[in-house]
This record gives structure tokens, C-alpha cells and sequence, in this order.
């Protein structure tokens, strides 16, 4: 089916045989992304050797194209324990994923650049229904 490399770095180089997911319905591929503020690239990132493979989690494209927080469907909070709309959009940037700051409430003591940690969070009814849509199109094609 398909793979979901979230919070990963994914050397261009690293698979032989899977390639990027391109498309939201696409199978045998992989997809991955880490979340950061918008104009934030972390130290890290800047010295890796090539650059990560990354899939937009709200169009599931590897386009640079920014899609908007309207766009994706609902979040849900660090515990896992409520649903919240239009909190995050994205748009692949230099091997990450960058992102406005995410607005949910309590947003406002959220100070730090680096999202990683809501990989999935940020971006959970999305990913639920990517599956859903690749799993149905390989039925459909298998």
C-alpha cells in the first residue's frame, strides 16, 4: 500500500524501489513531512546532506503550492481529546513543511517554531481520510 514516514528525515536516496506519494490516491509510495513555522528552518535541517523528501499532508502533493488552514480538515489536541477546525495549513519548503502559527485555543502560549511534535496532530482528519481514499483506490484497482 502506502507508507507514512511522519517526523522523518527521508534522504532523496534512501529507497530503490518506493517513490514519493504525488498524488492522494496513489499506492506503493511513501509519504512524510516535519511541521515548522513559516521562515523557520532548524539547524539541523540546514546540514543535512541532501535535501528530505516531503508530501504536502493537506493535498497530498510534493508541490510548493501553500494550502490554506480552510483547507484541511479537523485537528486534533496533544491529548488526543478534542477536534478542532482550521488550525494549520502547509507548504513544503527546502525538505520541511512550513505552517503559520497552528490556532487552537490556548494557541497563544504557544511560542516555539518547531511543530514536529504535532506531526500528526496538526494534520490527523487528513491523514484518516488519505487513508481511506488510497486504500479504496487500491481495492477499486486490485
Amino acid at each position: 500500500m502506502s507508507a507514512y514516514l511522519v517526523g522523518m528525515y527521508i534522504p532523496r536516496d534512501q529507497f530503490k524501489q518506493l517513490t514519493i506519494c504525488n498524488s492522494p490516491e496513489q499506492s506503493n509510495c511513501f509519504c512524510g513531512w516535519r511541521t515548522y513555522q513559516v521562515n523557520f528552518i532548524p539547524p539541523f535541517v540546514e546540514k543535512e546532506k541532501t535535501t528530505s523528501w516531503v508530501t504536502n499532508p493537506i493535498s497530498w502533493t510534493t508541490d510548493t503550492t501553500a494550502i490554506s488552514r480552510n483547507s484541511n480538515s479537523s485537528s486534533i489536541l496533544k491529548n488526543f481529546n478534542k477536534e478542532v477546525d482550521n488550525v494549520a495549513g502547509g507548504q513544503i519548503h527546502n525538505g520541511i513543511l512550513w505552517t503559520s502559527k497552528p490556532k487552537f485555543p490556548g494557541s497563544f502560549l504557544f511560542r516555539t517554531k518547531n511543530y514536529h511534535i504535532g506531526d500528526i496532530n496538526l494534520y490527523y482528519y487528513s491523514i484518516r481520510e488519505n487513508i481511506r481514499q488510497r486504500v479504496a483506490n487500491y481495492k477499486s484497482n486490485n
